[in-house]
């Protein structure tokens, strides 16, 4: 999952989903500084299919059939009503023999070339809406680099995400995080991968 930068499209061997909370943030420029109304409802449905999905999280595996179509055709009518409304806003843009593009005509693009990997996350539940949770798990290491500087050595780098990883890892299944870390200290430490596989 990323936010749409087109150097990631040089990975072929992975699946590509794009990070709705970008799209978000995008839709809401489009609205406060383009003001153009089609950015609202298109943030509308995309909120709208992410509480569809987390009502059916746990159940299925992805939205049935008929509700994906329908969100499908929601999607393509605003779309359709966008690049109407950016060509009627922008027609001086558009009547340049080179076509400057508008901020809002390169969302259009992207929304519509990349529908599939923006409505990843109701095909596949596996898939999240953003990748929120990826970015707060660096952000702390991101504020360790700018109080401490750098790692002297890969062995304090190491020792430094694993022990990150495993803090983060217990308080996202709901663990007590001084219980888990003094547990490491005994002989039944906490493991959260089997706990995991437990769940699952």
């Amino acid at each position: 999952m990323h936010d749409g930068f087109k150097t990631y499209n040089k990975y072929t061997k992975c699946n590509h989903s794009l990070c709705n909370a970008h799209i978000l943030r995008e839709l809401n420029g489009i609205t406060d500084l383009q003001k153009q109304e089609w950015a609202v409802p298109m943030k509308k449905l995309l909120l709208e299919i992410k509480k569809e999905v987390d009502l059916s999280y746990g159940t299925h595996n992805a939205l049935p059939l008929n509700k994906i179509e329908d969100f499908e055709v929601k999607y393509d009518k605003i779309l359709k009503a966008g690049f109407d409304e950016d060509y009627a806003k922008n027609i001086e843009l558009y009547s340049e023999k080179k076509v400057k593009k508008s901020v809002s005509l390169n969302l259009l693009n992207r929304l519509s070339g990349y529908k599939e990997e923006i409505l990843a996350f109701m095909y596949d539940f596996d898939i999240p809406f953003d990748n929120n949770l990826a970015e707060r798990d660096l952000r702390m290491a991101k504020v360790k680099q700018k109080i401490s500087g750098t790692f002297r050595s890969s062995e304090g780098a190491s020792a430094f995400t694993r022990i990150r990883g495993y803090v983060s890892t217990v308080r996202k299944q709901g663990k007590n995080t001084l219980d888990c870390i003094k547990s490491v200290f005994t002989a039944t430490p906490f493991n959260p991968t089997l706990e995991y596989e437990n769940v699952r």
